[in-house]
């Protein structure tokens, strides 16, 4: 791959540059023009002045030239991670995915280098694949595993469908005119703006999209307490807003952020429409049969997992590619920390084929993805925000998770309380929708 550069939509003063450097690594770097950090470095300075105390001085009144002599290296630290956070990773993902790049792993960042002029580039070595040629994989022969013939699978379905559709009447009839107040276990689709000391965008043009699941089950913060109770469309200022998976940075923790609503997914509200979209579904039969997937078991495994574990299997009979090990270890050092978290995690331990199995694993999970990912681009499938709703319809079901195969990431579903990027729940849904495509193709011949 020659180098290329590519200018960011939203601003001119962001760049991204990639140059592979071996077979499997590309160097990407994206550069950040000094007017942007200036931008957040003053945005920065005004913090400190209402925060930071000094001898001589009331609170708030500390002259801007003993700051910046003083914390200089406090403020461009602060102004770097909020750069970084709100800005970079939104124009990595970007990039990535228009550039088609099939990443075994989210691109670990080695260097973050300031320029005299003010402006920072941030080096990323991510890790790709392109050694994947699923040509004609549509024609390979898929059998999928059967059903159990036990009538009451049937008579679950029948009254799952039946129980659905008495609670679409009873919604039609108490909510004509209510608008959705957000309540418990609820996923909130919002955007962020940040403000300055005046409540004005501090860089305008420019928001940040977030979901949150409002679970208070086990905890309440401050922040899903300023969510309970509202309504599409409101908007309203936090000033702490921690993200899943990303470190707290000053900026975050001290600054203020317009919060504005733009979706919300009723957690007690199934739509019997989107399960027939996001499958493509028609007849009353085709539901019933599509259901009977999650309530046949064999062996504890249902048939749904059943059918795309046969459909990986065959695929990878015929298309073959290899995996690095160092993306395998990576991936087993994540499984255990997960596992490890189970209750049975020591009986799991005492197994002699345990760690071969955490392996087994992790390779099996950068393949399927890599392929998912790879077959997507070649297909030009892309997601609408109606596939995020329709992701999030089975989501919030406990019975219809099951049809779930790829989940935003597994940390994330044991620790529900922070605001999840738009983009990790996207590409989550693009997955699975990519996934579902395969399935039908292969089961169409």
């Amino acid at each position: 791959m020659a180098g290329f550069v590519q200018n960011c939509k939203v601003f001119s003063n962001l760049e991204f540059f990639a140059k592979r450097e071996s077979s499997s690594i590309v160097s990407i770097t994206i550069s950040v023009a000094a007017a942007l950090i200036n931008k957040v470095k003053r945005y920065t300075l005004d913090i400190y002045k209402c925060k930071i105390k000094a001898k001589g001085f009331d609170t708030g009144f500390v002259p801007e030239h003993y700051i910046e002599s003083n914390c200089a290296f406090g403020i461009n630290e602060s102004c770097a991670r909020f750069i970084l956070k709100f800005f970079v990773l939104d124009f990595l993902e970007e990039n990535l995915e228009e550039k088609k790049m099939v990443c075994l792993a989210w691109p670990k960042l080695v260097e973050i280098k300031c320029f005299e002029n003010g402006a920072i580039n941030y080096t990323f070595k991510a890790s790709v694949v392109s050694n994947i040629c699923p040509d004609h994989w549509e024609k390979i022969h898929f059998s999928p595993p059967k059903r159990k013939l036990y009538k009451d699978l049937d008579r679950q379905a029948v009254v799952f469908i039946k129980t659905a559709e008495d609670e679409l009447l009873h919604q039609q009839k108490t909510d004509i005119s209510s608008k959705k107040i957000i309540q418990d276990s609820d996923w909130v689709a919002f955007s962020t703006i940040l403000l300055n000391s005046n409540n004005q965008p501090a860089v305008r043009g420019y928001a940040t999209n977030y979901w949150l699941k409002v679970d208070t089950k086990y905890v309440m913060t401050p922040l899903h307490k300023s969510f309970l109770g509202r309504q599409e469309g409101d908007v309203f200022v936090v000033e702490d807003l921690p993200i899943f998976g990303i470190p707290n940075d000053l900026l975050s923790t001290k600054g203020k952020f317009k919060i504005i609503i733009s979706n919300i997914v009723k957690s007690s509200q199934f739509s019997l429409e989107q399960f027939k979209n996001i499958f493509q579904l028609k007849a009353q039969r085709d539901i019933h049969e599509k259901l009977i997937e999650i309530f046949s078991f064999r062996n504890d495994i249902s048939q749904r997992r059943l059918i795309i574990d046969e459909a990986f299997r065959v695929l990878f009979g015929k298309i073959r590619f290899e995996i690095p090990r160092y993306l395998v270890l990576r991936r087993q050092e994540k499984l255990l920390t997960s596992v490890k978290k189970l209750p049975d995690y020591n009986v799991y331990k005492m197994n002699e084929n345990f760690d071969k199995q955490i392996s087994v694993l992790a390779e099996r999970q950068i393949k399927e993805e890599a392929l998912v990912r790879q077959i997507g681009f070649n297909e030009n499938i892309s997601i609408s925000s109606q596939d995020i709703l329709e992701y999030l319809n089975l989501l919030n079901h406990h019975r219809l998770v099951e049809f779930i195969y790829f989940l935003p990431t597994l940390e994330y579903t044991q620790n529900v309380c922070l605001p999840l990027k738009e983009s990790i729940l996207k590409l989550a849904v693009l997955k699975e929708k990519v996934l579902n495509y395969i399935i039908v193709r292969l089961s169409a011949q």
